[in-house]
C-alpha cells in the first residue's frame, strides 16, 4: 500500500531519474547483474528498472534508514541481494507498481520517473519496460530510460501510437 506523500513521492522519483541518467550504457553483463543482486535468467529491463527505483528509495531516505534500520523498499521492487519480485518481467514490474500507485494508458498523463511497458512477441506477458523522462519531442515521442536496449542502458524516443499494448504505472494516485 501507498501511504507515501506527494511530497515523499516527488522526492522518489526526482531520484529514479538522477539514478537512471547516472547508469546509463550500464551493460548486460553478469558483473552487474551479480552487483545488485539479480538473477541473469530474469528479464534485464525489469532488473534494470527495479534498481533505479530501489536505489531512487536509498537516496531519498537515506537519512530515515540510517535511523530507523528499516526497510523501506516496497514489495515490488527488487530486494538487495535478491531478484524476487512477486512476479518477474517487465510488465509484472508496472503492474505491480500500479497495485501501489495507479496503472493508466493515456501517454499525456506521464509524469517524470512513471514507468511504462509495451508487449513483445505473441504471448501477453511477454514485454519492455523502462522509466519515462516526462519530456516529448517535435514528433509526439516521449521520452525514457530502459536497459536492455542494445544490450545496455540507454535514453531513447517512443512513438505511442506505434506501441502494443502500451502501459504506464505511477506512485502517485492521482492524475496530474
Amino acid at each position: 500500500m501507498n501511504n507515501l506523500s506527494t511530497k515523499a513521492i516527488d522526492k522518489i522519483l526526482e531520484k529514479v531519474l538522477f539514478v537512471a541518467q547516472h547508469n546509463l550504457y550500464t551493460e548486460d553483463t553478469p558483473g552487474f547483474l551479480q552487483s545488485i543482486g539479480a538473477n541473469p535468467k530474469d528479464d534485464w529491463c525489469a532488473i534494470w528498472a527495479g534498481y533505479c527505483y530501489r536505489r531512487a528509495y536509498s537516496l531519498a531516505f537515506m537519512d530515515e534508514l540510517a535511523l530507523h534500520d528499516r526497510l523501506v523498499f516496497p514489495h515490488w521492487v527488487y530486494k538487495p541481494n535478491s531478484s524476487i519480485m512477486l512476479q518477474k518481467g517487465a510488465r509484472a514490474l508496472v503492474k505491480q507498481l500500479g497495485a501501489v500507485g495507479r496503472l493508466y494508458t493515456d501517454p499525456r498523463e506521464i509524469r517524470p520517473g512513471d514507468l511504462f511497458s509495451v508487449r513483445r512477441g505473441t504471448l501477453s506477458w511477454t514485454g519492455h519496460v523502462g522509466i519515462c523522462q516526462g519530456t516529448w519531442n517535435l514528433a509526439g515521442h516521449f521520452g525514457y530510460f530502459a536497459g536492455n536496449e542494445d544490450n545496455q542502458a540507454r535514453h531513447g524516443w517512443r512513438d505511442p501510437a506505434k506501441q502494443r499494448g502500451l502501459m504506464f504505472a505511477s506512485l502517485h494516485k492521482e492524475k496530474p
